[in-house]
């Protein structure tokens, strides 16, 4: 049962990385329930769907307001019709072209072999921050540097690699 939870979790998990949202919804149940755990003032996304073809909306209005520049899977914890999952995220506004990076925890649940519910927690004073900045930005048409290429983390990186410490998503550079 571990193995299943699992299993049905990096498959979905793969094909919404690949933004093939056909693909990501064949391992969805039609009563799928989806909550991403923010208030509703915080973001756009805030809130709860029921069903299936619900979800599959919102995940597709998120994937139309922000590029996914990243989005790793760190820890995945499967337990009994239930896994639990720590990701690390890099959104990118299509608009402004302004960076949102962080992570969040993620509690997804099974039904008749297929995943049924996904709890999505995120931290609301960065993502409230966030869309409060995009909302003041006016429209960019310069095209973004993605920030992995900045010169300002990659000398943070150096100084933490010297230095024997490593932040989010960092290890994977050295």
């Amino acid at each position: 049962m571990y193995s299943q939870a699992r299993a049905l979790f990096e498959g979905f998990a793969h094909e919404y990385r690949m933004r093939d949202f056909d693909r990501a919804f064949a391992y969805v149940h039609d009563e799928m329930r989806f909550a991403m755990h923010i208030p509703r003032e915080v973001g756009p996304f805030a809130g709860y769907t029921v069903g299936k073809a619900e979800a599959r909306t919102r995940i597709e209005m998120i994937a139309q307001a922000l590029e996914l520049v990243r989005w790793d899977v760190v820890l995945i914890r499967p337990s009994v019709g239930a896994v639990r999952a720590h990701l690390e995220y890099h959104w990118r506004h299509r608009a402004t072209g302004e960076d949102l990076i962080g992570a969040s925890r993620q509690v997804w649940t099974m039904r008749d072999d297929l995943l049924a519910s996904c709890d999505d927690f995120h931290d609301s004073s960065r993502v409230a921050a966030f869309f409060r900045l995009v909302a003041v930005l006016p429209p960019t048409d310069a095209p973004v540097k993605p920030r992995e290429q900045d010169e300002s983390v990659a000398r943070m990186k150096a100084a933490a690699a010297y230095a024997g410490h490593t932040a989010p998503g960092w290890h994977r550079a050295r």
